[in-house]
Order: C-alpha cells, then structure tokens, then sequence
C-alpha cells in the first residue's frame, strides 16, 4: 500500500491519500553509501581520521499506471480543468517548474511502515505510443529534512505492537 499525503507542518499527516495502480514490480526504497573524507597527516601513512562529508540520499521509487489529469497535478503540479460536455478533465502542465514535497507511507505485504515525514517528489510521464504498452508516471521521492524538527526524516515501524 502506497500513501501521499501534504507535509504537516507538526507531526505526522492525518489524512493519507492511496495512490493507486502501482505497476507490478517497480517499487523501491533505496540508500546509497553517502560520502566519507580521510584525513590524513605528514606524521604517519595511517589514516588520521575519516570524517562524513554527506550523508546519505534515501529515495522511494515507483511506476503508476493512473496518468488522469487529478493525480499528475498532485505529483507533478499544474491545473486540472474540469470535465465538459464535450471534453474530459484536461492536467494542463504549469510554466514554470515547482518543487513539490509530500509524505509517503509504505506499507509492505508483511506489515511494515516505511514513512517519509518530507519527500521531494520528482514525476515524469512515459506514454509508449505502442498497442502493447500502457502510459506511466516515474515518480521519485527523495527524503529530505522534516519541517518538525521533532520528526526523523526517515522511519520503519515494525508490524508487531508492544515489542
């Protein structure tokens, strides 16, 4: 189960939204290594000391098969023109590029919440114009710093209460 939800500016969202038509196979969390410095100095070839110089980037990713206008302006930003008599609901992209943020919550088949407190949410659309492909939207959300600063950015709830 995938969930977005608005970043709160205290805690943790109240209300999550579902997104649907997750495509088999594609979701991911991943964490690279980060980056470390040796220090080292004149007096010995031992290293002196080795020091963090960035931490690591931890980003959930996903494919979505739901291309409608209403969820490519939740994760890509723009405007939703309304349904017509002659026409459907049009996702009119914005002009310029906004930087869009939300919480995501996972949980897995066996239990497990994977939450994001403040997610930088990049989205783009591939539309194979082929009879045996359907349209996605790449989405990619990387943790970033929470507004709360009471909140860890990152977090997994085991599924068994009271351990």
């Amino acid at each position: 189960l995938l969930e977005v939800a608005n970043v709160a500016t205290t805690g943790l969202p109240t209300t999550w939204e579902v997104l649907e038509d997750v495509k088999i196979g594609t979701a991911n969390f991943t964490e690279d290594e980060g980056s470390t410095e040796n220090i080292e100095i004149e007096q010995t070839d031992e290293i002196y000391r080795t020091i963090t110089t960035k931490g690591s980037v931890k980003k959930l990713t996903f494919e979505l098969y739901d291309v409608s206008p209403d969820n490519l302006v939740k994760l890509k930003g723009g405007t939703v023109t309304p349904a017509t008599a002659s026409n459907g609901k049009i996702w009119n992209m914005g002009e310029t590029s906004l930087d869009i943020f939300k919480s995501a919550r996972v949980t897995t088949k066996d239990g497990y919440k994977l939450i994001i407190a403040n997610g930088h949410v990049k989205a783009r659309i591939t539309w194979p114009l082929s009879k045996s492909e359907l349209a996605t939207v790449l989405v990619e959300i990387t943790v970033n710093k929470p507004k709360d600063i009471a909140l860890k950015s990152f977090t997994v709830e085991h599924p068994e209460k009271g351990i």
